[in-house]
């Protein structure tokens, strides 16, 4: 079997989601972005289909509290995703007031989600989070 033969196979793969990780909306720079007063976190279950509980179908985590809400910006803002190759579990709405500024989607299924830094910091705090959605069945 060739070496290509892989290759074109996983740049198939990331062609098809291209885009598909991460939503900046109105493009905003860095700088804007990480001295804005966000006052929500929301996370949503985004999955889809038969296999997804309908209890758990459009069910929200919101997060207020401020040191919680500064814990998300430190590990989810500036920080580039890898290898998210198959769909997502949740997107995670970071709100300034009443304007959504930040789009965040994580898939819990692949085992593949990486990030430019602290990925295992931000797996165990998605787990947490799937945690809880599932206490809710």
């Amino acid at each position: 079997m060739s070496i290509k033969m892989p290759i074109i196979v996983l740049l198939m793969i990331i062609a098809s989601c291209f885009g598909c990780a991460v939503t900046e909306l109105d493009e905003i720079d860095d700088k804007t972005l990480n001295s804005a007063e966000i006052t929500l976190i929301q996370i949503k279950n985004a999955s889809v289909g038969e296999g997804v509980p309908k209890a758990l179908r459009n069910h929200k985590i919101r997060i207020t509290d401020r040191k919680e809400i500064e814990k998300h910006k430190r590990l989810f803002f500036n920080n580039r995703q890898f290898l998210h190759a198959c769909g997502y579990t949740y997107d995670i709405e970071f709100w300034s007031k009443s304007k959504l500024i930040k789009l965040v989607s994580y898939n819990m299924e692949c085992g593949l989600e990486e990030f430019e830094r602290d990925t295992e910091e931000l797996r165990s705090l998605m787990e947490a989070h799937h945690e809880r959605f599932l206490k809710r069945l």
